[in-house]
């Protein structure tokens, strides 16, 4: 791990994996409508730490080309030429976001630029060490979430290949020593189906109030086997988790597999911009550019350019990119075949 984090370089470079041909930008094509995101979504590197079976890491063939880590500057620069309001900035992505080192800065500089909005960082916990937690407090984190697949060794180990204990000892510290808002993240599989009830005591041992199961989407090489499509079966362990939860005190959030069919695409609401400074549908495809590098021009010429609506009018159609993997496209795909 050390190894790889010391070749990493930093990207701003102007390469692209893959361009979607119809969305190169013309500056000239701007439409002003009214159309401020609710998310930007910064990932700070294309390097991971761990390969769960969740993820597309978990794939032997995936490959984000040479380890690269986005720089302060070009951070800056995006944040710069963003011209919405900032509502929420999250750094995630398809990456492990600790890794990169400028990190603490960059949270500093997202929250001198944007007031009251929200500053959210999304990690496996592995590397949250007591420094770092305090680094990117101080920073000005306001909200923290922690991807827990499993309530147990045993569970968590099956997915994540990788210790529990660990990452709870650096969650357990940083809820000690901060008053940042703590969530932990789930992403509900076959694996783990039957141990979620577990969660709510794990998160109240741990003075996590905030629990989020997600469903699991498209890209890991695992595949089908992994999904749970079984609408009984999730509203008979989330109606228990619930209960649970009320039990402790915990808030609640378990993706429906209807309601997740029929939601918003997130091309249409939040903004993706991966490690090299492109903006992509979704954290799903984070390589799949649908622009050059940011950071020159007010974004909002690119998030309202003709080319941009013309995509999200595809995808509200329900034409989907042959890439996309995500719940809504695999279910609807399926039921329109």
């Amino acid at each position: 791990m050390t190894n790889l984090c010391s070749e990493v370089r930093a990207a701003d470079d102007a390469s692209v994996d893959k361009q979607i041909e119809c969305n190169m930008i013309d500056i000239s094509e701007t439409n002003q409508s009214s159309m401020n995101p609710f998310l930007l979504e910064i990932e700070p590197t294309n390097v991971c730490n761990l390969r769960c079976d969740v993820c597309c890491w978990s794939n032997p063939e995936f490959s984000r080309g040479n380890p690269r880590h986005m720089s302060f500057e070009l951070l800056r620069r995006i944040i710069d030429t963003y011209d919405y309001k900032f509502r929420t900035i999250q750094f995630c992505g398809t990456c492990e976001p600790t890794m990169n080192p400028n990190l603490p800065d960059m949270i500093r500089y997202a929250a001198s630029r944007a007031g009251r909005a929200t500053i959210e960082l999304i990690t496996n916990g592995t590397l949250l060490t007591p420094k770092l937690g305090s680094a990117i407090v101080n920073a000005g984190l306001t909200r923290l979430k922690v991807s827990l697949d499993g309530p147990d060794e045993d569970t968590y180990h099956s997915i994540r290949h990788s210790n529990l204990m660990s990452v709870l000892k650096n969650l357990e510290i940083f809820v000690a020593s901060t008053d940042v808002d703590v969530s932990i993240n789930c992403v509900v599989t076959s694996i783990n189906l039957e141990r979620l009830q577990d969660f709510p005591r794990l998160a109240a041992s741990l003075g996590v109030h905030s629990l989020e199961f997600r469903l699991f989407e498209g890209g890991a090489i695992s595949g089908d086997h992994l999904a749970v499509y079984d609408t009984a079966a999730l509203e008979e362990i989330s109606e228990c988790v619930h209960n649970m939860c009320m039990e402790y005190g915990i808030e609640c959030n378990f993706w429906k597999l209807e309601s997740r069919t029929k939601t918003e695409c997130a091309l249409l609401r939040d903004v993706h911009i991966n490690f090299r400074g492109q903006l992509t549908p979704c954290f799903n495809l984070p390589d799949l550019a649908i622009s050059q590098v940011l950071g020159d021009i007010p974004f909002s010429q690119i998030w309202e350019s003709q080319s941009t609506q013309k995509l999200r009018k595809k995808i509200v159609s329900r034409e989907y990119l042959p890439e996309c993997n995500c719940v809504m496209a695999i279910i609807n795909s399926k039921v329109n075949t």
